[in-house]
């Protein structure tokens, strides 16, 4: 939910992460949580600030496209609090999708992250757990074979971060432990990424990647999840 974006903006609420979908999956946290993009027909509140926390809700009433009916689209609800004070972070959401247009199970999300400073260093944690999901991690639809009755999973992402010169390191790990609900096929999901990146302006930046991801059973001929990446790039936001 606080996941998602919009042509009118971004809303998320997601901490944990101090890798995200900027660098390849290999080594961020779309590498093992169940993460989703755009959505169409949606509506959100946002609370204003009380303590420093704030409150989203998020519904759509369009996943699935124009036609057939509404009524018979995939729906999503989600609610996610936000803590952010000084530097500290946190945030906790409950997402839910009916899955009408697949005929599948409802697909449940409950996501924890956060992180914290200390000087020159941050500290990132979060843990998702998935029931039901018509989606895997590094965006793998039930296109790839799952039942109506999806996959549940356990996920966690931690990762650490320290200003060195004039720049920031920052190191990550992941993990993903997973079933197939129809058949009980069982999988495992590991990466790791590690990145520096230096302000050559308050708009641009360099940086040099490099990640690495690996799955056994179920996942593992999957090269989606067993692979490598190492990059050199440049960034300017305008």
């Amino acid at each position: 939910m606080c996941q998602h974006r919009s042509d009118c903006g971004t809303y998320t609420i997601l901490h944990g992460s101090a890798l995200w979908t900027s660098y390849y999956t290999d080594g961020n946290v779309a590498g093992v949580f169940v993460t989703s993009d755009r959505m169409d027909n949606m509506v959100i509140y946002k609370s204003p600030e009380f303590a420093n926390t704030t409150v989203t809700a998020m519904y759509s009433n369009g996943i699935g496209g124009d036609e057939q009916k509404w009524s018979h689209n995939d729906h999503y609800y989600g609610i996610g609090l936000d803590f952010n004070k000084n530097e500290t972070v946190f945030s906790v959401m409950v997402e839910m999708y009916d899955n009408k247009d697949l005929n599948a199970d409802k697909t449940y999300l409950v996501t924890l992250g956060g992180q914290q400073g200390f000087g020159d260093w941050t500290f990132w944690a979060g843990y998702q757990y998935a029931k039901g999901s018509q989606m895997m991690p590094a965006w793998k639809a039930a296109s790839t074979g799952l039942s109506a009755s999806g996959v549940t999973q356990h996920a966690v992402t931690a990762a650490i971060g320290y200003m060195v010169f004039g720049g920031e390191w920052k190191l990550q790990g992941n993990y993903a432990h997973g079933k197939v609900n129809e058949d009980n096929q069982k999988y495992n999901i590991y990466s790791v990424g590690t990145v520096y990146e230096y302000p050559l302006s308050m708009r641009t930046q360099l940086y040099a990647y490099t990640g690495y991801g690996k799955a056994n059973k179920y996942l593992k001929n999957d090269g989606d999840f067993n692979s490598w990446t190492a990059c050199l790039g440049i960034s300017h936001n305008f």
